[in-house]
């Protein structure tokens, strides 16, 4: 039978006689009314771990959706893909961050070779190697499979300056998850996520920068000819450790589109942090319905 457990270090709070709140986080928590003396003895066994048929239906679902059980929050260790395209300071910080967490299978690409835009996070013995290479000798050091021909169940890619917008057709077309990073000046743009016929795509977002930044067709060739320098290592881990939370919580959340982190973007830079929402764009065609 399946055992289940709370994620170690998840609270239980007794607010008053009868509502116990599980969890301590804004949109990471279930709140329980009309709690019996039954259920609290249920939520104190599940720290330890007991048979799912013990717990009922409903929590148990509650508890699933909002990624608090160790079974939801670890199901993705045991088979779960990431492929990284980009391999500048954040595509490899991120690269790193997911096998530090555990991530099983890191499918990384990158030709271009180890020079000074890297230096500092490849060894000096890398210089002038593929970045790829060298970074697939790091993760295959520490347990990381990095076979190409295993599908990836979602995508990062990195690009500077714009997105690749061939990168990002083939993603769509092969009905792959993707987050787009762009390296601007002096910010990086991390997504939206992409959730092929289900959320905005890439074709959402330029159509709806054409209507909102005049001249935006011109601005964006002229970035693509001179694209911006590497970002500092303090905002690439900024931007890494974000866009490896958005993969993180898009592997939790089940399969619940309203909980996808998948309508905003994030916009990293000296200036802050500003949040940026988007919709599927009317005259795309990626989705049968806006999200």
């Amino acid at each position: 039978m399946t055992s289940v457990r709370l994620r170690a270090g998840v609270p239980l709070a007794r607010l008053e006689e009868g509502i116990v709140q599980v969890g301590s986080g804004a949109t990471h928590s279930v709140l329980i009314t009309n709690a019996t003396d039954k259920d609290i003895e249920c939520l104190e066994l599940l720290r330890h771990g007991i048979h799912a048929h013990e717990v009922d239906s409903s929590l148990l679902e509650a508890l699933k959706d909002a990624g608090l059980l160790e079974e939801s929050a670890k199901i993705w260790q045991q088979y779960l893909c990431v492929r990284i395209v980009g391999l500048g300071r954040i595509g490899t910080l991120i690269a790193r961050t997911l096998a530090d967490d555990g991530v099983p299978y890191i499918d990384v690409r990158d030709g271009r070779p180890v020079d000074a835009a890297v230096e500092g996070i490849y060894g000096e013995e890398e210089k002038g190697m593929r970045r790829d290479v060298a970074l697939r000798q790091w993760l295959t050091d520490r347990g990381v499979h990095w076979s190409r021909g295993r599908m990836p169940h979602v995508a990062i890619t990195v690009d500077e300056g714009v997105q690749d917008w061939g990168t990002a057709s083939n993603l769509l077309y092969q009905d792959i998850p993707h987050l787009p990073i762009v390296t601007e000046d002096r910010e990086v743009s991390i997504g939206p996520l992409s959730i092929p016929g289900a959320t905005p795509c890439f074709q959402c977002v330029e159509r709806s920068r054409l209507e909102a930044v005049p001249g935006w067709k011109y601005l964006r060739e002229a970035i693509a000819q001179e694209p911006p320098a590497e970002p500092t290592w303090g905002l690439a881990h900024t931007s890494a450790g974000i866009a490896a939370n958005i993969i993180f919580t898009l592997l939790t959340c089940g399969s619940k589109p309203e909980q996808w982190p998948a309508t905003q973007s994030w916009l990293v830079g000296t200036a802050g942090m500003h949040l940026l929402e988007w919709t599927v764009h009317p005259e795309c065609g990626c989705s049968t319905s806006a999200v």
